[in-house]
């Protein structure tokens, strides 16, 4: 078998149910620059401490105790974690052998390879290319014609598009080959309000965002912050004057996921939802066409989400004081 795993340059380790390592195959030498025989009997921690980047080291500790303590249902596991520069870990329970408990798949991850070029290049250079174009339509530099106008609207909302699936490419592909999800207190996460936010609005407006969180641990990447605060910057566009942002977590049993809900109230076209929106996927050919702000929105959040599984959609509210809401579920650290 060992022979069989060579060209790979794959490393397999078997670990008992207290940590430790007891059978390793595949080529530490080119991985990890050690024979295998060195890594017998060190324990999980002594392991990422010697051989993962430093980095990667938190996100490993984690993750075995999420998978090895079940401290996140099996749903929501997260497909690899970081271990090193270019490489990955998958971590799996193993059945039904007295000696191994669990499983370590070391193993090259391509994405972390080409997120230089792709995941921070390419994005920039769209950030820029966005920019520029509503500078040009603003007419800073001289009025526009007519046709110059509809032409630029046309410039500015691909731009803007480009800029933003390539954000949710980054978010959903590169960055769990980068970073690992972790788990977060609920209300550090995503607790906001309405002074985070620059705008005249909101003050003129008497616009305010509202937490209601319960004190949940849930496991998820941080950068989920960044997706919940541009929803909410959104809202702020658009919401009916002198009411409320209100993000809670609602009444529920349920031991896998918390739910967050973000409710709003708004009589703007763009912002009301007349039926479930569900997040389109990176392949739907939907992303490149015009789609309801609310639907990008979700989609956006739902490629934080990917990684451990979670999910994301907007509704309609039935009540007179909500117009829809957005609904996260975020897996539950127990």
């Amino acid at each position: 078998m060992h022979s069989l795993l060579s060209p790979f340059e794959d490393v397999f380790l078997g670990l008992g149910r207290s940590g430790t390592i007891r059978s390793v195959l595949g080529t530490t030498e080119t991985l990890l620059g050690v024979h295998g025989m060195a890594l017998q009997g060190l324990t999980w921690d002594s392991f990422i401490q010697q051989y993962a980047d430093a980095p990667a080291r938190d996100g490993l500790r984690t993750g075995w105790l999420a998978i090895t303590q079940r401290h996140v249902a099996p749903e929501y596991w997260p497909e690899h974690l970081p271990f090193k520069q270019g490489h990955a870990a998958r971590v799996r329970p193993v059945e039904h052998d007295p000696a191994v408990a669990f499983a370590v798949h070391l193993y090259a991850c391509p994405e972390y390879q080409i997120n230089t070029s792709i995941g921070t290049t390419t994005l920039e250079a769209s950030e820029r290319l966005a920019r520029f174009s509503q500078h040009l339509f603003r007419g800073t530099d001289g009025p526009l014609t007519d046709l110059q106008v509809r032409t630029m609207q046309g410039i500015v909302s691909h731009a803007e598009g480009l800029h933003q699936l390539l954000e949710d490419i980054r978010a959903e592909i590169f960055t769990p080959s980068i970073e690992a999800p972790l788990p977060h207190r609920l209300p550090m996460l995503l607790g906001f309000s309405e002074r985070e936010f620059w705008g005249r609005r909101i003050g003129t407006h008497r616009l305010r965002i509202r937490c209601e969180l319960a004190s949940e641990l849930v496991y998820c990447h941080r950068d989920l912050r960044i997706s919940v605060q541009r929803v909410l910057r959104t809202l702020l566009t658009g919401i009916t004057a002198e009411t409320s942002i209100v993000l809670l977590t609602p009444p529920a049993d349920i031991e896998t996921v918390v739910q967050v809900e973000i409710h709003y109230h708004s009589l703007e076209h763009e912002l009301r939802v007349e039926e479930r929106l569900e997040p389109l996927a990176l392949s739907d050919p939907r992303r490149f066409q015009a789609t309801t702000i609310i639907q990008c929105l979700v989609s956006a959040v739902q490629a934080r989400l990917k990684a451990v599984n979670g999910q994301c959609w907007a509704e309609p509210m039935p009540s007179t004081n909500t117009t829809a809401r957005i609904v996260l579920l975020l897996p539950r650290w127990r």
